[in-house]
């Protein structure tokens, strides 16, 4: 047997590679990019707040199938998949946008518009797309047996158990948070920091020990120099993949074999290599041209520019996906970080500084940033794909279309939380990724001093942790993020525990751990659409005085001659 077979799983997907299905149509097209909004402006909100993204999977998968029992779909299984398939776009780009592009309103840069940040948005979020196409075949059919893919997995399994039933339970859990939400921003009716200094001995501790307990609480940048080490040991520890994924992508490009005479089975087939590789290109050509119009001051700069973002790029798009596989979660932000660190070295080498340099930096990380979250997350996709048996190119195809909505859309969830809530200041949204990357930039583009000692410090501990084999990622995380954002955090895995544990039989408490994730993906969906309503009647006034300006020129306009 040889070593790929070795690798490899078998499988029977629900959908056979040898038959043809209506796995597109109007029907999923609308609800796929309909969700794909919904959950781009949600999970926007959230990821500000707290500084975390949610994949969208698995409440799409349960509201699509609650909709194909609805609305009687008899095509409803490969409906279902590319329904969400289409929909995990508007999760996919949101760290692209929400870890980096508030780093200009904290750093007091309000000149930048809407297209200027939405251009390196979308076509990083493209380029992530053909990456992930790239690298499907090794990482979901060829290595199937080494990267388990948890997250893909568990949304394939969640299609397949046709449980429909849980759309109710989703449903009424998102009310609920709904509400709750809605009342905690809108009406006040209670405190949304909930901390020990609220009661008489809680202020005498902190008085006399500092001690201080919350469950909400601006965000503290801490552990820079972890995330930043975080990403250099995942690049080491993957230099191999990038190596044979890269020999891979370079032979399917020439080669002439049963890949491109059309002898492969539906399930195998991907975008062709040849647009694939143009495209590509394209994505980072177009990004050089933006940056020179924008940012440069001389060509050798915008070459520089041009070299950093696509060798980091395919190297770290690689390190994203294997995190992804491995665990279900891509070190997004720690990756971005280590690039900002090494671009802003460089580029200040060039020449770049101050207000420019900043400007330039971030939308070199924003780009970035977009496509390590698309390649990664998209990659669970694909492998839901293969479990599935859905063709992946129309997947592709369609991820597309979505990306380019969900990323327009993502930029308008961060200026309307900008002019909402804010990014610095009392009742401010946290935004710990973003204030994070300002706390790097800003310094070593005003010529000021880095602070070079900390980050070495941080790296130094990252270094320690990975060695005793504990992962840096994760404690870097849980050091910048204040208490009371850990808080929560802490306290829901503590259900999940007792809940996967209060029955001597397994196969309840993995029944009863599914049902409770479906609860809470209720509570997250409806938490953070109830906060995004509570922040646009923030600015509701804005709105009214557009309104009225409409009914004052339609009313004038009825004057005749």
């Amino acid at each position: 047997m040889s070593d790929e077979n070795k690798t490899r799983r078998p499988y029977a997907p629900r959908m056979s590679p040898h038959q043809t299905y209506e796995e597109i149509n109007s029907y999923v097209v609308f609800w796929g990019l309909f969700f794909s909004v919904l959950f781009a402006l949600a999970v926007g909100y959230l990821c500000l707040k707290i500084g975390q993204t949610v994949d969208a999977f698995a409440p799409v998968s349960v509201l699509a199938m609650g909709m194909a029992v609805l609305f009687h779909r008899r095509n409803a299984f490969p409906e279902t998949v590319h329904i969400q398939a289409i929909a995990s776009a508007g999760t996919n780009i949101i760290g692209g946008a929400m870890f980096i592009l508030p780093a200009l309103y904290i750093l007091n840069i309000e000149d930048v518009s809407f297209l200027e940040m939405a251009i390196p948005i979308v076509l990083g979020g493209v380029l992530g797309v053909f990456l992930a196409t790239v690298f499907r075949r090794y990482f979901c059919e060829e290595m199937d047996g080494v990267y388990p893919f948890p997250s893909g997995s568990a949304a394939a399994e969640v299609l397949e158990s046709d449980e429909g039933s849980k759309a109710h339970i989703m449903l009424v859990s998102g009310a609920v948070a709904l509400v709750y939400d809605f009342v905690l921003n809108s009406i006040g009716w209670w405190q949304e920091l909930l901390t020990t200094t609220t009661f008489h001995w809680g202020q005498v501790l902190a008085d006399k020990y500092k001690l201080v307990f919350s469950l909400d609480n601006d965000a503290a940048l801490l552990g820079i120099g972890m995330l930043a080490m975080s990403g250099i040991i995942g690049l080491l520890s993957m230099s191999g993949v990038v190596v044979r994924v890269v020999k891979r992508a370079v032979a399917d490009l020439f080669s002439k074999g049963a890949s491109s005479s059309g002898m492969l089975l539906r399930t195998q087939q991907d975008l062709p290599m040849t647009q694939i590789v143009f495209v590509s290109l394209l994505m980072t050509i177009l990004f050089a041209v933006f940056f020179h119009v924008m940012c440069a001051e001389s060509l050798t700069q915008t070459v520089i520019a041009f070299v950093l973002v696509m060798l980091f790029a395919l190297m770290l798009s690689v390190v994203g996906i294997s995190s992804i596989a491995f665990t279900g979660n891509e070190p997004v932000s720690g990756m971005t970080i280590f690039m900002i660190i090494v671009s802003a070295v460089v580029m200040g080498g060039a020449g770049m500084a101050g207000k420019t340099g900043i400007i330039a930096i971030l939308m070199m990380a924003a780009f970035l940033c977009a496509t390590l979250a698309v390649s990664s997350n998209f990659m669970s996709e694909l492998k839901v794909a293969y479990i599935t048996g859905a063709t992946p190119k129309k997947m592709q195809q369609w991820q597309l279309v979505s990306i380019v909505l969900a990323g327009v859309v993502s930029v308008g969830v961060v200026f309307l939380m900008h002019h909402a809530y804010g990014f610095t200041g009392e009742g401010a949204l946290a935004a710990p990724q973003a204030n994070a990357m300002a706390a790097i930039v800003k310094p070593m583009m005003d010529g000021g001093d880095a602070p070079w000692p900390l980050y070495m410090a941080g790296a130094f501990f990252a270094v320690l942790l990975w060695m005793m084999k504990i992962p840096p990622l994760a404690f870097a995380l849980g050091s910048y993020l204040p208490m009371g954002i850990n808080t929560p955090v802490l306290v829901g895995g503590l259900i999940s525990y007792f809940v996967s544990h209060s029955s001597d039989d397994a196969k309840v408490n993995a029944k009863r751990l599914s049902e409770g994730n479906t609860v809470a993906s209720g509570f997250v969906a409806g938490g953070a659409i109830g906060s995004l309503i509570s922040a646009v009647l923030h600015i509701a006034g804005i709105v009214a005085y557009f309104v009225l300006c409409i009914f004052l020129y339609a009313m004038a306009k009825r004057a005749v001659k």
